[in-house]
């Protein structure tokens, strides 16, 4: 380094020159330098979305699953429709997005995987709600029988009807309403059973069959003023010559 006032040749950690004593002025510090480590780093650019024929594939895929989901609302499984629809829907924004191929595919086994778990869980599923439905249907025979004998007690016989056993729609109970159930249990449906009870000489006669055999229940029931309860295995209702249900 040389004297900016004699010219003459100063140490590297030289202060001031030793020929004329002119102190060494230190060098401005590098602008650029002190930007670049002071300004934040850069962000890190977009990936736009991709375009071209997978584009082109991402946006039918959306399409055609809002379409047949839509489609598909009031019929077929809906748990399955609608998984389907959402892994369709994510694949297509994946080939838009530009996903890369073992994204891709972890989606595509997601789509064959779901509904197939769906289709071996749902026999179980419906095989409990079933069983379900027909402990409620007994249940509920039970429970008729029950208000059968306070109603005897009150009226001196049985009820003919199940709107006999519920509550009137104004004014204070009788025969015809005798309020010992309430209007859900009255109109008939439990448990996805319809249920009606009937009169006879000998008393009275309740018979219990599924809203939709093989959906909601695979037995039918009969039960009289006996109480013991009859079932039959099959769409048939069950009658006093049914197998007592143990």
């Amino acid at each position: 380094m040389l004297c900016s006032m004699c010219g003459k040749e100063i140490p590297d950690q030289g202060r001031f020159c030793f020929n004329c004593g002119k102190p060494v002025e230190a060098p401005a510090p590098d602008e650029t330098a002190r930007q670049d480590e002071t300004s934040p780093p850069p962000r890190e650019a977009r990936v736009p979305a991709k375009s071209g024929p997978a584009s082109v594939i991402g946006w039918a895929l959306i399409v055609i699953a809002i379409l047949g989901g839509w489609q598909q609302r009031s019929g077929g499984d809906p748990i399955t429709t609608l998984f389907t629809v959402i892994l369709m829907i994510a694949f297509g924004i994946g080939l838009i997005q530009g996903w890369s191929g073992k994204r891709i595919a972890i989606t595509l086994a997601c789509v064959v995987l779901v509904p197939m778990v769906v289709t071996i869980a749902r026999p179980k599923f419906n095989q409990a709600k079933r069983f379900a439905n027909e402990t409620g249907a007994i249940s509920a025979i039970r429970n008729i029988h029950a208000v059968q004998v306070q109603y005897q007690s009150q009226y001196g016989r049985f009820a003919t009807s199940l709107a006999e056993l519920g509550p009137p729609q104004s004014g204070a109970a009788s025969p015809a309403a005798a309020d010992l159930i309430d209007n859900t249990f009255a109109a008939g449906v439990k448990s996805g059973y319809k249920l009606a009870v009937t009169g006879n000489q000998s008393g009275y006669a309740v018979n219990a069959n599924p809203e939709i055999f093989g959906t909601t229940g695979t037995r039918t029931f009969f039960s009289d003023q006996t109480m013991v309860i009859r079932a039959n295995d099959g769409a048939e209702p069950a009658t006093a010559a049914s197998k007592e249900l143990k």
